[in-house]
C-alpha cells in the first residue's frame, strides 16, 4: 500500500511497484494456506501448499525481474493461482464447513472480477477520482474480508 501514498522517486517508486506486485503472490498462497491447512486431508494439504506457495515464488521472481510485463501476460497467473485450491472442491465439500467454503469462494470471485477489472482497466467510473484502480482496491478488500472471516470461523 506504500506505493500508492507518497510521491517517490523513479528509483523508490519502482522498488515499490516490485514489492506491491509480488506480494500480490504472496497473498495469493497466503490466503490459500489456511483453508488448506484446515480443511483437507494432510496429503491434499501439502500437495495445494507445495503448488500455491511454488506458484507464489516463481510469481515473485516474474513480477521482481520483469516489472513492467504485459497485464495480459501476469493477471492470468494471479487468476490461475487462485483458482489451485479448485482441485480439490470435493474435499473442501466433504468438510462439511458451509460458511468458511461459501466466504472462501465469495472472496474468490470478488478477487477474480477484481483481477479482470485491473486486467482491462474497466470500469473506469471517474478517472480523477474514483477509476478502475480503485474499483479494483474495492474489490481486493471485499475478497481479503470474505477470506479473513472465512478463516476465523475455521480457528
Amino acid at each position: 500500500a506504500i506505493y500508492h501514498t507518497g510521491t517517490w522517486t523513479q528509483r523508490r517508486r519502482t522498488i515499490l511497484k516490485r514489492l506491491d506486485h509480488a506480494n500480490i503472490f504472496i497473498l495469493i498462497a497466503g490466503s490459500c494456506t489456511p483453508f488448506a491447512l484446515l480443511l483437507l486431508t494432510r496429503q491434499h494439504a501439502v500437495i495445494l501448499i507445495i503448488t500455491v506457495w511454488s506458484g507464489a515464488l516463481l510469481g515473485v521472481l516474474f513480477k521482481v525481474f520483469w516489472l513492467d510485463a504485459p497485464r495480459w501476460l501476469y493477471v492470468p497467473l494471479y487468476l490461475a493461482l487462485g483458482w489451485a485450491p479448485i482441485l480439490f472442491v470435493g474435499d473442501f465439500l466433504d468438510s462439511g464447513q458451509t460458511a468458511a467454503l461459501v466466504l472462501l469462494a465469495a472472496g474468490g470471485l470478488l478477487y477474480s472480477v477484481g483481477a479482470v477489472v485491473y486486467g482491462i482497466r474497466r470500469p473506469d467510473p471517474s478517472p480523477t477520482y474514483f477509476g478502475f484502480h480503485e474499483v479494483f482496491h474495492t474489490l481486493t478488500i471485499l475478497a481479503f474480508t470474505a477470506h479473513f472471516i472465512g478463516i476465523a470461523l475455521l480457528v
